[in-house]
């Protein structure tokens, strides 16, 4: 006589947090004394978080 037993496991799988893909900046160029402006995270992937880059004018 065999006997069959049967049940439903729920798995949840949760997103890792992973480390941002950073990527080198393009070099700019500018006069002595005059600024420029870099967007330094336009090249980064941070897997869908928000960062932000922050740094006081002299």
């Amino acid at each position: 006589m065999a006997i069959a037993i049967s049940t439903t496991i729920d798995i949840t799988v949760e997103p890792v947090n992973e480390l941002p893909d950073a990527v080198d900046d393009p070099n700019e160029m500018t006069d002595e004394d005059t600024p420029v402006n870099i967007d330094a995270l336009a090249n980064d992937d941070f897997g869908g978080d928000y960062y932000r880059v922050w740094a006081p004018s002299r």
